[in-house]
């Protein structure tokens, strides 16, 4: 059972971030039911992911449905700043052209990057753009996928609007289980609730609050950010 606010957050806030002290871990059983359901999504992902590239060219942001490569960056920068990297291996879901890696290695240099994403046309560049890092072709949420690595981190991967709040509740819990030492995201949303409607488009937009109280019955080890963007969110979970 979650508590409000009011009685879990027992951290400190700062500029709009929030830290959860550890207190104990809660064990979780991983329900892959929800990705029988979700089989179509990857057709739907890749469809919109190439027209895309067809239109914006693997050299602008917009091909991996960024405004720009400065509104990515700032998401780069709060996946990472929490993460000690060092000699740890990273899995990237949903990895792009692979961009987070000079983010990674602005932290430090010795640690072992594997980047997947089911674009191959994503990869290609990836592989020309960053050589010595390891990247794969494949479907991350595709159940046969059970590797697992100590940190794996996730930028905008989440944002489909064909997945629902609950979809994405699954595929983090999968994020987490295949984690060794934490798991890092970012996603649209918000908390408090905005006081204008919230336009729809291509992505979905999810209530942070929600989210961060069901990331908090996985790990007690939370890490909550939104100060840096006034339509996103990072969420850390650390083991």
């Amino acid at each position: 059972m979650l508590h409000s606010p009011s009685k879990v957050f027992t951290g400190y806030r700062v500029n709009w971030t929030l830290l959860i002290l550890p207190s104990s871990n809660t064990q979780t059983i991983f329900n892959i039911h929800i990705f029988k359901r979700m089989k179509k999504a990857p057709n739907r992902v890749v469809a919109r992911y190439s027209k895309a590239l067809t239109s914006y060219g693997s050299h602008s942001a917009k091909a991996l449905r960024w405004h720009s490569y400065a509104s990515a960056a700032k998401r780069y920068v709060e996946l990472v700043k929490d993460l000690d990297i060092k000699d740890h291996t990273i899995l990237d879901v949903g990895c792009g052209f692979g961009d987070i890696i000079p983010y990674l290695l602005s932290k430090h240099s010795n640690f072992t990057y594997t980047g997947i994403d089911i674009m191959p046309e994503f990869i290609e560049v990836a592989q020309q753009r960053y050589e010595g890092f390891n990247f794969i072709k494949g479907d991350f949420w595709d159940k046969s996928f059970v590797q697992k690595f100590d940190y794996i981190i996730c930028c905008g991967t989440l944002n489909g609007k064909e997945w629902t709040l609950s979809d994405r509740e699954k595929m983090i819990k999968k994020l987490f289980n295949q984690a060794e030492v934490g798991i890092a995201f970012c996603m649209i949303g918000h908390f408090p609730k905005p006081k204008t409607k919230i336009k729809k488009g291509k992505i979905g937009h999810i209530d942070a609050l929600k989210m961060l109280k069901y990331c908090l019955s996985l790990t007690s080890k939370v890490i909550f950010r939104q100060h840096y963007h006034h339509d996103d969110f990072t969420i850390v979970l650390l083991k």
